[in-house]
């Protein structure tokens, strides 16, 4: 750090070139416009294939289960860096992160959560096309192709944010 005005943008998704990592990049060129002196920090180059562990939410009325949750949340990391296992595929790996807890919703629930969203669009042919797909992926799901069903969700979600991204 060379001076006092300095943005340091850490971000910790396994995705370099998510949604997370292109906020990030965009609050740094801001803050680069404002003759600011910026870095960023993707984890992902530090740490291969991390795998997350579930989130602690917290508020004063449980902070002192939560610090007790993040000394436990501390040792299981401590002992994952011990003994690395990285991901066979993408498949494996957005199926960890779906079994991750998150306000009630893993990642592919999440994924149709916005999807649905994308059916209010006033392009009514992709609304159609969007339902069509959530509708495959709840019936691939419902019987028992939990694979097949987070791929179809992850492309209705895709075409979702091309809609959003086409307004």
């Amino acid at each position: 750090m060379t001076s006092q005005n300095y943005v340091l943008g850490i971000v910790g998704s396994p995705n370099p070139e998510g949604r997370t990592s292109e906020l990030v990049t965009a609050a740094l060129i801001g803050a680069k416009q404002a003759s600011t002196e910026t870095e960023l920090i993707q984890m992902s180059d530090h740490v291969m294939q991390m795998r997350a562990i579930a989130p602690i939410p917290s508020t004063r009325f449980n902070f002192a289960a939560s610090l007790e949750r993040a000394q436990e949340s501390g040792r299981t990391i401590a002992d994952a860096s011990l003994k690395r296992s990285p991901f066979a595929g993408l498949e494996e790996r957005l199926l960890w992160y779906d079994a991750l807890p998150y306000l009630g919703l893993n990642r592919s629930e999440e994924r149709r959560l916005l999807a649905a969203l994308t059916t209010m669009s006033p392009s009514n042919r992709a609304s159609a096309k969007i339902a069509g797909g959530m509708a495959r992926a709840d019936v691939l799901g419902a019987s028992g192709h939990p694979l097949e069903a987070l791929l179809e969700i992850t492309k209705v979600y895709e075409a979702g944010i091309k809609v959003i991204d086409d307004i």
